[in-house]
């Protein structure tokens, strides 16, 4: 009878051991919650976790389906409590009610049951806002009535400098909005939809007035020119939207501009035409074609006002209308000019287009370098590679036909130097960039046999100047040793020195 009694005991103990694992497995749909328990104010007694889930989220839609209403500048706008975040908040809940009476070992199942046959056991149904999603859904909903406040912005014309008087702007003050709706969604809520006014603030400009006052000297100016003939229409009329675009501009200490984001879009609405570009080593036409040209214009005058030049690319290939290494080219998602005001004070942008052919950019501020200091900049090249030819043959023609159909670009590598000066005299050298240019093939069609005779030439020519080239060493050979040490000496000092 004892042996008997000790293998009941061992078995409900072992039960209440391994019967969470078997409620776990099956509580969706078989396990049923004991009679007596609710999730908030949902009775679930008797109801699987599904049907229990399911009469959950009918109550929950209640709440999170009403809509929340805002208004902002007289307009209404408005979302379901559920897209600004709304939430079911412990889920977990449901395993928990499903546990009651049916988990632990035989004495706290049997005390459960009990206590549920004398009082219900209420469970907390957690319905709040999820923060982020909050903030999130706010600032979609709320932020295109944002105004930001406007800066004072210089204007010039031939009478001198004005200026504009900045305003001031609005925005949302999402913390104050955000409490507003959690006071009206607290736990008295029943529900029914809810309307606030947004809570907004008043921002005032950064900058005043009297801080433009000081803009009077020209810190520096460049002018490029270019074609008026009829054929360059379209790339005029993009060198004149640029300079629309990229003048006029006042630049507070520390503000950078970023010239790409300046010009955006590249489309016919924004002013660009089709024109002629640069593109991967190859002429090419593209919505905007010549814009570099004002770009390598402000590049310049730049420079000669000493800002700080944060991003800047050369061309793939040379251009005529500035020295080498000093261009600045622009592409969309590749090449783009940045700077930064680095100075004390404000500086004003004008641009300058003239349709007699030609572009001037003028930098304005507070002139504070010395009287007697200047600064030069010079264009040096280093190495230069002349186009070869690519030649196709064209058997319609006879040995005598060549005709060179595109020309090719010179590739070059140069530098560009700063030089100060102080009552003309050389204080300090400063390599500002280096600038590779590719070079490109000509294109060049010839006759059926011409190709054996230009490449015959050309080993006849390659011969004569390793001829030459041999008999010169030859000579030198015979010259003075010791005079050849002392040029050769001066000139390692010379390059050294640059």
């Amino acid at each position: 009878m004892k042996h008997k009694s000790l293998v009941v005991f061992l078995l409900a103990a072992f039960s209440g051991i391994i019967f969470p694992l078997s409620v776990h497995a099956a509580t969706e749909s078989e396990v049923r919650i004991s009679k007596g328990v609710s999730i908030g104010p949902v009775d679930v007694s008797n109801m699987t976790m599904k049907e229990a889930r399911s009469a959950l989220k009918e109550y929950i839609t209640k709440f999170a389906g009403n809509q929340v209403t805002i208004t902002i500048d007289g307009e209404e706008n408005q979302k379901t409590a559920f897209e600004l975040g709304y939430r079911w908040q412990n889920q977990e809940v449901l395993t928990q009610a499903v546990g009651i009476g049916k988990t632990g070992n035989v004495i706290k199942r049997f005390k459960d049951k009990e206590d549920l046959s004398k009082k219900k056991k209420v469970l907390d149904l957690n319905l709040n806002w999820n923060d982020t999603l909050l903030t999130k859904g706010l600032d979609e909903m709320l932020s295109p009535y944002e105004k930001e406040a406007e800066e004072p912005r210089l204007n010039y014309s031939s009478s001198g400098f004005s200026v504009k008087e900045g305003s001031q702007g609005e925005s949302v003050d999402l913390e104050a909005t955000i409490q507003e709706i959690k006071n009206l969604t607290g736990s008295d809520w029943d529900g029914s939809a809810i309307s606030l006014v947004a809570t907004t603030k008043v921002t005032e400009p950064k900058h005043t007035a009297e801080e433009l006052s000081c803009v009077s000297d020209k810190l520096g100016s460049y002018t490029t020119y270019f074609s008026t003939y009829s054929s360059s229409y379209n790339r005029n009329k993009n060198i004149e939207n640029g300079a629309n675009i990229l003048g006029d501009i006042t630049l507070y200490p520390g503000e950078s501009l970023n010239v790409l984001e300046e010009l955006d879009p590249w489309t016919e609405d924004n002013g660009w035409y089709e024109a002629g570009t640069f593109e991967n080593g190859q002429v090419s036409t593209g919505l905007g074609g010549g814009i570099c040209q004002v770009t390598t214009t402000l590049y310049n005058a730049l420079l000669l006002a000493e800002l700080q030049i944060d991003t800047r690319y050369n061309h793939s290939m040379t251009i005529t209308y500035a020295p080498l290494a000093m261009d600045a080219a622009v592409a969309e998602g590749s090449k783009n000019l940045v700077f930064t005001n680095n100075l004390d004070y404000p500086i004003y942008i004008e641009s300058l287009y003239s349709s007699s052919g030609s572009i001037t950019y003028n930098i304005y501020g507070k002139e504070t370098r010395d009287k007697n200091r200047s600064i030069k900049y010079v264009s040096e090249t280093i190495d230069t590679v002349e186009p070869t030819d690519n030649i196709t043959v064209d058997s319609s023609k006879d040995a005598s036909y060549r005709e060179v159909v595109t020309k090719g670009y010179t590739g070059y590598t140069a530098k560009l130097w700063k030089y100060v000066y102080i009552d003309g005299v050389e204080q300090s050298k400063e390599l500002v960039n280096t600038s590779k240019y590719i070079m490109t093939q000509n294109e060049v069609v010839v006759g059926e046999d011409s190709e054996k005779e230009t490449k015959d030439s050309e080993q006849e020519e390659t011969t004569k100047k390793s001829s030459k080239k041999k008999n010169k060493s030859d000579k030198d050979k015979e010259s003075d040793s010791e005079e050849n040490s002392e040029e050769e000496t001066t000139l390692a000092e010379k390059s050294s020195e640059e």
